[in-house]
């Protein structure tokens, strides 16, 4: 039996949101509606979740950059969509759990492609949107 496991990377970006046509699925936060960023798999409540657990601030928009289903499995196909975006969200989803990290810079590479170890200085929290716990943490 396979095991399939699906990576979407977004990029949040601070923008208001207008008055425009909107999917079928939305959420209410806080008095706006916003709807899960195009080609992702993101519910409406985990939508909301996520924004709730970034400070639940009604003019955060996240765009969909990567999603291994779309763009590919290998690390190249990852960079080549991710490119210097900033800052990242990580979704993972992998039968009934979703979960994922935040980071507040973007991906830096190693200097050669044989350095074992490549560290930086970035804001870094993990967080289950479903699956794992009662609620979203």
């Amino acid at each position: 039996m396979a095991t399939v496991v699906m990576v979407i990377i977004l990029c949040v970006v601070s923008t208001t949101v207008g008055t425009e046509a909107r999917p079928a699925q939305q959420v209410q936060l806080r008095g706006l509606q916003v709807s899960p960023p195009r080609n992702t798999s993101l519910s409406a409540s985990e939508y909301e979740a996520l924004l709730a657990s970034m400070g639940g601030d009604t003019t955060t928009q996240v765009t969909s950059l990567y999603r291994t289903s779309v763009h590919g499995t290998t690390y190249g196909d990852l960079l080549d969509n991710v490119g210097d975006a900033k800052p990242l969200v990580f979704v993972v989803r992998k039968d009934k759990y979703v979960f994922g990290a935040f980071i507040n810079c973007g991906l830096e590479l190693p200097e050669g492609p044989r350095d074992a170890e490549h560290g930086y200085e970035c804001d870094l929290w993990h967080f289950s949107l479903s699956g794992h716990f009662p609620k979203p943490t």
